[in-house]
C-alpha cells in the first residue's frame, strides 16, 4: 500500500505495507482489487482469487474444484451488488457468483442450446454495476446485460459473424452522468443507444491509431470530464464542447520503449486544492497533475526510492483513507 499526498509539488509518496506470496498471495501478479463492503480486500489471480482481512489471505473452494477447467482459473474482475451477492468473472470458467459464508458458488456460462439467454463464451473482462441493479458484462465476444435477480442474459455484438474479432472483446465500460454507457474494445470505443439496441461507433480526435486502439480503462472525473486509458496514451473528451485532447504517458529515458503509453488503469484522486490521475501502465506507475498539467512518472530516478519496480502495473485502487493499492509485484 502506499499513503501518498497531494502537494502543489511532485506527489509525496510512502510505501506503508507489501503484501506478497510471503503473505500468503496465491502470486504477486494481482489482476483486480476490491474492497468490499464489510472492508476486506479482495484480490483475483491467474489462479484464482482470494480475501485479505489484514492479516492473512483466505482461500476458496473454487482453488480446488474438480469440475472446473483446472488449468485456467484466471479470474479478474470483482464486484458486489446492493444485496451483498458477490460476482467474480474468469476469464474461462464463466461467471460465478460466490455466497461468501458458506463458500459456494453458482456459475454462469454460454449455454449452446440457449444462446439467447445466456452469456456469450466463457470469459469475463470486466464488469459495471448499474444504478438499476443490472450487471454489464465485459467479455471476449460480447457486451451482456444480465439481470441478477432474473437471471435473465441480453447480449450485443458488435460482428456476430467473426466470433473473435476484436471489436467484440469489451475491456472497459463506464456509465457517465447523463447516463450513457460507453464500452471500450479491444478495437475501438462505442456508446450503446438503449433505444436502438445497437451500439455506435465513437471516432476519437485526433484519430486513434488501430493498432493502438484498445480502450483498457475510462473515468469521469469531478468536472465531468471523460478520460480513457488506451494503447496509445490518455484521451479526454469534453462532452460540452465535443473536444478531444490527447495526452501521451511516454517516459523520456526510454522515449522508444511505447510501454509507458500503453495503459491499464487510470483512476481519479482529487482534494480541494488537488486534481490527480493515477496511471497504472505497462512499464510502471505514473500520476498526472490535471490542475498544473505535469506529468510524473514514479521512479527512482524521479525521487522515488522505495519504488523499485518498472514492471507492469495492471490494477490501481484508492480506498477512503487515501490509501493507494497498486500491483507492484504484489500489492503494494
Amino acid at each position: 500500500m502506499l499513503s501518498f499526498i497531494g502537494t502543489n509539488a511532485q506527489p509525496e509518496l510512502k510505501i506503508i505495507g507489501h503484501i506478497t506470496t510471503a503473505d500468503g498471495l496465491l502470486t504477486n501478479g494481482i489482476k483486480y482489487t476490491y474492497k468490499d463492503s464489510e472492508g476486506f480486500m479482495w484480490f483475483t489471480f491467474q489462479g484464482g482469487f482470494q480475501r485479505w482481512n489484514g492479516n492473512e489471505a483466505k482461500n476458496y473452494s473454487y482453488l480446488v474444484d474438480t469440475n472446473l477447467n483446472s488449468a485456467y482459473r484466471y479470474c479478474r474482475p470483482i464486484l458486489e451488488d446492493k444485496k451483498g451477492n458477490f460476482f467474480i468473472g474468469s476469464l474461462n470458467n464463466g461467471l460465478i457468483k460466490l455466497d461468501r459464508n458458506t463458500d459456494t458458488y453458482i456459475r454462469y456460462q454460454h449455454n449452446p442450446q440457449n444462446p439467447e439467454n445466456s452469456m456469450t463464451g466463457y470469459g469475463v473482462n470486466e464488469m459495471l454495476l448499474d444504478s438499476s441493479g443490472i450487471i454489464w458484462l465485459g467479455t471476449f465476444e460480447a457486451l451482456t446485460r444480465f439481470d441478477p435477480e432474473a437471471e435473465t442474459f441480453k447480449n450485443y455484438i458488435l460482428n456476430p459473424d467473426i466470433r473473435y474479432d476484436p471489436r467484440n472483446s469489451i475491456k472497459s465500460m463506464l456509465r457517465d452522468s447523463d447516463g450513457t454507457l460507453w464500452i471500450g474494445t479491444a478495437n475501438g470505443l462505442y456508446k450503446l443507444d438503449e433505444k436502438k439496441d445497437s451500439l455506435l461507433q465513437i471516432i476519437t480526435d485526433p484519430v486513434i491509431p488501430q493498432i493502438l486502439s484498445s480502450f483498457e480503462s475510462m473515468l469521469e472525473d469531478q468536472n465531468g470530464l471523460l478520460w480513457f486509458g488506451t494503447n496509445w496514451g490518455i484521451l479526454t473528451y469534453d462532452r460540452a464542447t465535443d473536444t478531444w485532447n490527447h495526452i501521451l504517458t511516454t517516459n523520456p529515458d526510454k522515449p522508444d520503449s511505447g510501454e509507458d503509453d500503453k495503459i491499464y488503469k487510470i483512476l481519479e484522486y482529487h482534494t480541494a486544492s488537488n486534481h490527480q490521475i493515477w496511471i497504472g501502465t505497462h512499464a510502471g506507475l505514473k500520476v498526472y497533475d490535471v490542475n498544473r498539467n505535469i506529468l510524473t512518472h514514479i521512479t527512482p530516478k524521479n525521487g522515488y526510492p522505495e519504488i523499485s519496480n518498472a514492471g507492469a502495473v495492471q490494477y490501481l485502487y484508492i480506498d477512503d483513507n487515501d490509501i493507494l493499492w497498486a500491483s507492484l509485484g504484489g500489492i503494494v
